[in-house]
């Protein structure tokens, strides 16, 4: 049995990262701070020692819209990784509002995706991440006998720790949030 996880990042100084970006993403889904420590989860972490790239967790992150929130939030691309069975890996870049999708290894039957629109990525990842262009077509076109093979060349042409691509969890300092529902 493969490795399954789900990760999102934003590449940025820690000091993009405020409290108050959190909490308007969270009220524009219905959602509002907790003090008592109950509620939905909401983790932010930092991934490496020179402070680039934040690591989000949270059940959140299914609901509608959340992720455009926190991308229009933090004023930052956000990368969403979901990895199934180490068989393929679904990539979602939203920057801006809109949404760009990638595959590394085609997802099971009946899974159905747009084509991965390398154009986009390239942008987002040159302008944003100053990463290389031509490498994006490739990694998407390729097949890999593990989707984490594909993840660590992704990490590669954009500077994302590699540890954070595994199904461990990442080594990181993190501050944890409490979210409620809106009253």
């Amino acid at each position: 049995m493969g490795a399954t996880f789900e990760r999102i990042f934003i590449r940025g100084k820690y000091s993009v990262f405020s409290e108050k970006r959190v909490v308007d993403a969270a009220e524009k889904i219905g959602y509002t701070k907790s003090t008592r420590g109950r509620g939905v989860p909401f983790r932010i972490g930092v991934l490496n020692d020179n402070l680039e790239w934040l690591l989000l967790d949270s059940p959140l992150f299914g609901t509608e819209g959340f992720i455009s929130a926190v991308a229009e939030g933090f004023g930052e691309p956000v990368l969403k990784i979901s990895c199934v069975d180490s068989d393929f890996a679904m990539l979602t870049l939203n920057c801006s509002g809109k949404e760009s999708f990638a595959c590394i290894n085609r997802p099971y039957d009946g899974i159905e995706l747009p084509d991965p629109e390398p154009a986009v990525w390239t942008a987002v990842c040159k302008k944003k991440w100053k990463c290389k262009d031509k490498q994006f077509a490739e990694l998407f076109s390729a097949g890999y006998d593990f989707a984490e093979d594909g993840l660590c060349k992704l990490a590669d042409l954009i500077l994302l720790p590699k540890e954070a691509l595994t199904a461990k969890e990442p080594n990181v300092s993190t501050r944890d949030y409490w979210l409620v529902p809106q009253a």
